[in-house]
């Protein structure tokens, strides 16, 4: 006696809410959850009222400095470089851009580590014929990837490196904003050294013009002589309003360096030994190492090495074909059907793609080399030309050494009766002159310096304190009082990396 055919569904239609139901929870629990979409855009005004408000005695930079090891207290009165440095940390947006960069890097990291997706597939069919059952058949399949490990570890290798990059970036930027820091205020020191002696000058070069007056009536000596004074104390002149838009040029930079307004900058007062000028010359051979070992451009082009490594790399496993098992079940008219799908998809110009990655893996270990040697010769030169402006700083140190030992003599021997008082006022006013190339000769040996300091990208003029991690700052204030989750939010996890640090 033959058994009869099991019948799963007796309706024709009652297949479709299992299917339904088993296809959506199969879609459901691979999901995960999904995240809602959140707009942010940026409010056009909200950037210059922010910036307009903000300060240097900012509390949340005074506890930052404080961490930092700063021992003096803040805000400081006078500015160096090493205090600027810090508030220029803090304010300038070129670190923010950094470390958003740095951030979307990370998290590439997690779609990188990502496998391959699952593809759930749900299968329909219907029947003219009926075979005395429903002329539907439902199915269901899921398809997986398979042997797509090396493809996904030389992705993720590829994306760490490319996220060490972005941080090393940060680096960069925060020795690029010390640099234009340490720039403006070479700038602004020289500027204003030098409007204090021109306006001396001035008022020596007068006092020559009124004698020469004097004689020229007198007879003594012509109108062309008070000519050529009169020149003289016009061409001071102009020079003062030079060296005025030279000091506001370099105020300028030096606000824009720290991101504040320009009205906070005019009121912060700035040390005239803000910057150390009796600095060592370095060994050539010294200085070249530090620079092959600090240079954050050497280390970027590393990773860049390392990422078409990781190419290459890949390259290579996507030459062999991609497999992807297929299971699946089908109810057909009450039959249940089982089944395997084995997907072979066979790559097209694979060998072509690895040669290409291995091409651009030669012309970055290139690049690497030649920015080496580049960097041997930026060093070579940058120290060279520090030992010229050091020689030449020692040159009109002994010039105006000897030109105020002249203007003494001359003084001493006014003061005894003997000489005149334009040869007084004309050894007052070389000594003036020769205390001005004396500043020139100062701000091409600190300008040199500086160019020194970014070949080797070491900091020479000044210690570069480092601010702590902002986040874990922010923490530690928000234990202590609740209300300060307005400073937090202005916090990253990524930690103020630092160029002048040996990596």
């Amino acid at each position: 006696m033959s058994r009869p055919r099991p019948q799963v569904c007796n309706s024709r239609f009652a297949t479709w809410p299992c299917a339904a139901a088993l296809f959506f929870t199969v879609v459901i629990a691979g999901c995960g959850g999904y995240l809602a979409y959140e707009p942010a855009d940026p409010e056009q005004d909200a950037a210059p009222t922010s910036f307009m408000n903000r300060s240097s005695d900012d509390g949340t930079l005074a506890e930052l400095v404080k961490a930092s090891g700063y021992p003096g207290k803040w805000p400081p009165d006078p500015w160096r470089l090493d205090t600027l440095t810090l508030t220029a940390l803090y304010f300038n947006p070129e670190l923010d851009v950094a470390r958003a960069q740095a951030f979307a890097a990370q998290s590439e990291l997690a779609i990188a580590a990502r496998r391959s997706p699952t593809t759930v597939k749900l299968l329909t069919e219907h029947h003219d014929r009926i075979d005395g059952s429903s002329p539907w058949s439902m199915g269901i399949a899921i398809e997986l990837p398979v042997g797509t490990r090396a493809r996904r570890e030389a992705r993720l290798e590829k994306a760490e490196l490319l996220a060490d990059a972005a941080e090393i970036e940060i680096a960069s930027a925060a020795w690029r904003v010390r640099s234009a820091v340490r720039d403006a205020l070479i700038d602004l020191i020289s500027s204003s050294q030098r409007k204090r002696v021109l306006r001396q000058r001035l008022l020596i070069q007068r006092q020559m013009e009124q004698l020469v007056q004097r004689r020229v009536e007198a007879g003594m000596l012509s109108s062309r002589d008070l000519g050529m004074e009169r020149i003289a104390v016009a061409g001071i002149e102009a020079a003062i309003a030079l060296e005025d838009t030279r000091y506001a040029n370099a105020r300028g930079d030096l606000a824009r360096a720290l991101g504040l307004p320009l009205e906070i900058v005019q009121s912060l007062r700035v040390a005239n030994d803000a910057l150390i000028d009796n600095v060592k010359v370095p060994d050539p051979a010294e200085a070249r190492y530090s620079a092959l070992h600090n240079r954050l451009d050497i280390h970027t082009r590393l990773l860049e090495f390392g990422v078409a490594d990781a190419e290459v790399r890949l390259a290579v496993a996507e030459q062999y074909p991609t497999i992807s098992l297929t299971p699946g079940y089908i109810w057909d008219q009450a039959d249940d059907l089982w089944f395997l799908l084995v997907d072979l998809a066979l790559p097209d110009a694979a060998k072509d793609a690895v040669r290409v990655a291995e091409a651009r893996r030669r012309t970055t270990a290139s690049r690497f080399t030649a920015l080496q040697i580049g960097v041997i010769g930026e060093v070579e030169q940058a120290g060279d030309v520090l030992r010229v402006t050091q020689a030449r700083l020692r040159a009109v140190g002994e010039m105006a050494r000897l030109s105020r030992s002249q203007f003494n003599r001359a003084r001493r021997f006014f003061e005894t009766g003997g000489g005149d008082r334009v040869r007084l006022v004309a050894a007052r006013l070389a000594d003036a002159q020769a205390r001005q190339h004396l500043l020139d000769a100062q701000e091409a040996w600190r300008k040199s310096i500086a160019r020194f300091e970014d070949v080797t990208q070491y900091p020479y003029l000044s210690d570069f304190l480092k601010l702590p991690d902002r986040l874990e700052t922010a923490r530690k204030a928000d234990s202590r009082d609740t209300d300060s989750g307005d400073a937090a939010s202005r916090e990253t996890v990524f930690r103020e990396a630092i160029a002048g640090a040996r990596i």
